[in-house]
């Protein structure tokens, strides 16, 4: 399979038929914090000379509902971080944001520890300035993660978890003067959670 979206469809589908998942019925939340890295850089100036920092600290809190064992859905507000471009005659700044929607399937692997799989759409939020000019859109694109829970206690977690917001970005407009192509968006993090 060459479509990275129907892998993830596949393994959130084989996670959610497989017996003894674990996640437990009704709400809980989270934050989490994390590294974000961006690969914006090359669809936006591949043969700009400049400094590049395409990575940075990104946050998010969320909320979910369990529907069963082994499946629930899940809804928060990630703030992704910034990256720059600065050269001669070139600074440029993009910050990113999304609220998003998901359908997690959990995997029991230990007494205390699920595999989860994620897929769903994150509606983000782009800001672009490039030298004196500026712009913003929006976009709905898929969002898909990976992770694990580990169970401190009956109500607190400990989440490890790896995310990629897909085509952030894409067709944001600085003034006429430069587009975005879109861009993937890895955010690798830990959070803590909370079942009510």
């Amino acid at each position: 399979m060459k479509n990275p979206q129907r892998r993830w469809a596949c393994l959130l589908g084989l996670m959610l038929a497989a017996p003894g998942m674990a996640q437990a019925q009704g709400w809980y939340a989270g934050v989490g914090v994390g590294q974000t890295n961006i690969d914006t850089a090359a669809a936006i100036a591949p043969s700009a000379a400049g400094s590049a920092d395409d990575s940075d600290t990104a946050f998010k809190v969320f909320g979910g509902y369990g529907f069963s064992r082994n499946f629930a859905v899940e809804f928060g507000y990630a703030d992704l971080g910034e990256f720059t471009l600065s050269g001669p005659g070139l600074n440029m700044k993009l910050e990113s944001s999304a609220i998003f929607a998901e359908l997690v399937g959990r995997a029991k692997v230990h007494e205390r520890v699920d595999v989860f799989g994620k897929l769903g759409l994150a509606y983000w939020d782009v800001e672009l300035k490039f030298n004196a000019v500026s712009g913003d859109d929006n976009g709905l694109d898929p969002v898909v993660g990976l992770g694990f829970d580990f169970r401190a206690t009956d109500a607190l977690g400990i989440r490890v978890e790896w995310e990629q917001y897909q085509n952030l970005g894409e067709g944001v407009d600085a003034g006429g003067v430069l587009e975005l192509l879109g861009a993937s968006e890895d955010v690798f993090g830990i959070g803590l959670t909370y079942q009510f």
